[in-house]
């Protein structure tokens, strides 16, 4: 086993230094350090490689390779930048080999190491690409432009985007089985909803971001705290800028590795009653109880009769009374007598017409469920729309921001993945 290594020295004033002069001098060591432990570890793993080569014709057995010219490699890392030179080989056919590359595990053109890759993504899915540039700048003590850590991003976004492809392909275009999770739950309920993002070089003005949101109960956060507060159990999220039926396949599979969802005993999906949501629960995957967010309804009557209290008043008891088909007969009368705007109010009648029977579809599993799952068992989307305000709006909607397609779906997925990293 190769070693290297390398002493590190600090010179100390005798008239003596405050805490910042020496902190600042041992992180230039430091760093001197660990460029240079980085060149000779880089060395060493080379040197190994072409010590158990056999020379160019020497036999049959290993592939043998000859020297050609050494090339060099410039490399961003935690340290700083440092210059590889690593030998270029060729083959018994001529063809060029890095060997010092592939034992790093370098993809062509890569200019930046992993942990350079990771503290980008990590600032980039937080911040917007400048204000990250600048921290991570201040982090190895070099400049960088925003456009490199755009391309950084990118390349890790597009490679996190093509593993989704490969499992949706495998499972919905060839018929293999899915990952799935052997547990079979009484209840997991999901939440879904879409946004709009502003576009940027795209043919429309604005685009839909879906995300869901899965989860097989609630639990306090603190026995003990004074206001209860709840969290959800086996909480799972996904997202993407796609459209309805991949999301939905997605969305299925994300849950299917994580809460087996066609061996939970029940399954409940809660939207706003974009049409999308009802097909998508309806579909043979999901065959998922449809429930209605009551709050989106209840928002639908006063905004529609704004000058007719009573009207809401009466429709919101109609409601609450288990009376849907009441609710759709006092919108059909309010239409056909001109109550409030003729068209609001056919967009209202189109509204609950379709969504009738998702009115009630929490209400209709509670008498299978037991207390605890009851507690999941919700009429309203709420906690999808606050993930929705979190991952979404919190990054993606500040002011003067716009987006492409990918750009947005490739910094959304990434986003979840740094946020499932912390608890």
């Amino acid at each position: 086993m190769a070693t290297v290594e390398i002493t590190v020295r600090v010179s100390i004033r005798p008239e003596g230094m405050s805490l910042q002069e020496l902190e600042e001098a041992v992180g230039v060591a430091v760093g001197e350090a660990g460029r240079d432990l980085l060149r000779r570890g880089c060395q060493a793993l080379e040197d190994s490689w072409l010590e158990r080569q056999p020379a160019l014709g020497a036999g049959a057995g290993q592939t043998a390779f000859r020297r050609s010219k050494r090339r060099p490699l410039d490399l961003l890392t935690r340290f700083g930048w440092i210059r590889l030179s690593r030998w270029q080989m060729r083959d018994a056919q001529g063809r060029c080999h890095q060997p010092l590359d592939s034992l790093l595990g370098l993809q062509p053109r890569q200019h930046a190491s992993p942990w350079i890759t990771a503290q980008a993504v990590a600032l980039t899915t937080r911040l917007p690409y400048r204000q990250a540039t600048q921290l991570l700048s201040g982090f190895v003590g070099q400049w960088l432009d925003h456009r490199s850590l755009y391309a950084w991003v990118r390349s890790a976004g597009v490679a996190l985007v093509a593993e989704e492809d490969k499992e949706q392909e495998a499972v919905f275009a060839r018929g293999e089985l899915p990952p799935r999770d052997p547990q079979a739950r009484e209840i997991v309920v999901a939440e879904v909803d879409g946004t709009f993002l502003l576009a940027q070089r795209e043919e429309v003005p604005e685009f839909e971001v879906r995300l869901g949101l899965l989860a097989s109960g609630k639990g306090l956060e603190s026995p003990t705290a004074k206001h209860r507060r709840h969290r959800l159990l086996e909480r799972v999220r996904y997202g993407g800028v796609e459209t309805a039926r991949d999301f939905g396949e997605r969305l299925f599979l994300r849950g299917e590795s994580h809460l087996g969802l066609s061996h939970a005993r029940h399954l409940l999906m809660v939207g706003d009653g974009a049409e999308w949501i009802e097909i998508l629960a309806s579909q043979k995957r999901w065959q998922a109880t449809y429930q209605l967010d009551w709050w989106h309804l209840i928002h639908a009557f006063h905004r529609t009769f704004p000058a007719r209290p009573q009207l809401v008043q009466e429709l919101k008891q109609a409601l609450y009374r288990g009376e849907g088909q009441r609710v759709v007969q006092l919108v059909r009368a309010a239409r056909a007598t001109g109550i409030g705007d003729r068209q609001q109010v056919g967009v209202l009648y189109k509204y609950v017409r379709t969504n009738e029977h998702g009115f009630y579809g929490a209400r209709s599993l509670r008498p299978f469920l037991t207390e605890a799952a009851r507690q999941v068992c919700v009429e309203g989307s709420g906690a999808v729309e606050k993930q929705m305000d979190l991952v979404v709006g919190r990054r993606f909607k500040k002011q003067g921001m716009r987006w492409s397609r990918r750009g947005a779906n490739w910094l959304l997925k990434l986003r979840l993945q740094e946020l499932d990293k912390t608890p």
